[in-house]
């Protein structure tokens, strides 16, 4: 049975593999072509994505397209998730007496991850169901473990 730092560990590395897996997606369609008949394989989209290119969005700065916001709220997303998988990542490595001691920070991940996984399973495909039900496991599973004293 693995300690909470190690458990903690795996919960980490879950939110780094989603967020590289999201990142490197959403970076691939960002780059796709606009024309669908350069890309046969993107033509069932072409309409929906046509129609968020077309589609302006302003709010509180530069006028950009829906096509331009999701892509970049995508992009950002993946960025945050990486980056929150290696803060935990670092504090396994460097300090793994806070996660031995401190159940809150644990506890933290794992309602973040309880989170993540709940809106995954609503709206989202497989790998991020199955990555961020890993890192609900292991957050738990290192929130539960007997603390030393």
């Amino acid at each position: 049975m693995p300690d909470a730092t190690s458990a903690f560990r795996a919960g980490a590395w879950a939110w780094v593999l989603t967020g590289a897996g999201h990142l490197t997606i959403a970076a691939v369609l960002a780059l796709r072509p606009a024309n669908p008949a350069t890309a046969p394989a993107v033509a069932a989209t072409a309409p929906a994505v046509a129609a968020m290119r077309n589609s302006d969005f302003g709010f509180a700065g530069p006028r950009r397209s829906l096509y331009d916001l999701n892509t970049g709220m995508s992009l950002v997303m993946g960025v945050a998730l990486v980056l929150a998988g290696l803060v935990c990542v670092l504090v396994a490595r460097e300090a793994p007496g806070l996660i031995e001691r401190l159940r809150s920070l644990s506890g933290l991940a794992l309602a973040a991850s309880v989170v993540a996984f709940g809106l995954s399973v609503w709206l989202l495909p497989l790998p991020p169901i199955v990555l961020f039900g890993v890192a609900t496991v292991a957050f738990g599973w290192a929130t539960t473990r007997r603390r030393l004293t």
